[in-house]
């Protein structure tokens, strides 16, 4: 059954298609190995540290008392193994994001989908199925496996990182405007099957996603603060506990530069 989208939605997209569409092309030249996803981390660092600048003004207010709910929305993939079994059942992965949605709410961040929700649950902004999606299994196969730190940054610079942008554009097209220009960018969650000799990565301002294998969902929460320009901290209640995925712990100054991020917006 083809889903309904509310008319709201049906009008905005309709306003934003020629901006996105704009967007997507330049995502295809972002999508080029090694130049064209240079570029890609180069803007990123530019529209990050612009973000991070406006963000000390609202730190200021926040000690007054200012402090508004701003949003985070997060596009989750499930990519599938050389038998085209999806690596992760819905369940376990919805009660991770509600798990991640509670954590963030310490820092009146509401947690969003990137997708389309249908008619029925578009008011309903609560973790469910309709969050989810299914990258193809023939484009799966070649990321299923991959690195951190300076090697995933390697990787991002081959057909690794030109896999993951194309996925991103054929499944949320409708977010590509964000993802260039980076107000309210989506962060994109990768479910992948191993990160080696990690429980998930990220490459922080650098890209819009972050790879959890599907036996470490709870390291999602961790690796989103990393994607919104926090560090590991020596904390062991602390989230950036480079340790544990099992605490949850901000402190003011975190909270501060999560919502200063290119990805944490009021719309």
């Amino acid at each position: 059954m083809q889903a309904k989208f509310t008319r709201p939605q049906q009008i905005r997209s309709a306003l934003l298609f020629p901006f996105n569409l704009i967007a997507s092309a330049i995502e295809l030249i972002f999508s080029i190995p090694w130049v064209g996803r240079f570029l890609k981390m180069l803007w990123n660092s530019v529209v990050t540290a612009l973000h991070f600048a406006v963000g000390l003004i609202e730190y200021a207010a926040w000690q007054f008392g200012i402090q508004p709910v701003k949003k985070l929305k997060v596009g989750v993939v499930i990519l599938s193994d050389e038998e085209h079994q999806p690596l992760e059942d819905p369940t376990r992965l919805i009660a991770a994001l509600e798990r991640t949605a509670e954590i963030f709410e310490q820092a009146k961040v509401k947690l969003l989908p990137a997708a389309h929700i249908p008619e029925p649950l578009a008011n309903h902004n609560q973790p469910c199925e309709h969050w989810l999606t299914y990258a193809d299994p023939r484009i799966s196969k070649q990321i299923l496996d991959v690195s951190c730190d300076l090697r995933a940054i390697l990787e991002d610079f081959s057909l690794a990182g030109a896999n993951y942008q194309w996925i991103n554009l054929r499944k949320f097209f409708f977010t590509s405007f964000r993802r260039v220009f980076g107000y309210g960018s989506p962060v994109t969650i990768f479910i992948v099957r191993k990160v080696a000799d990690k429980g998930g990565c990220s490459m922080g301002w650098f890209s819009d996603y972050v790879t959890i294998p599907h036996r470490h969902l709870r390291c999602i929460p961790h690796e989103l603060g990393h994607a919104c320009n926090l560090f590991h901290r020596p904390d062991p209640t602390n989230l950036m506990y480079p340790r544990s995925c099992s605490v949850s712990e901000l402190t003011p100054w975190q909270i501060a530069v999560l919502r200063s991020s290119r990805h944490v917006t009021i719309l």
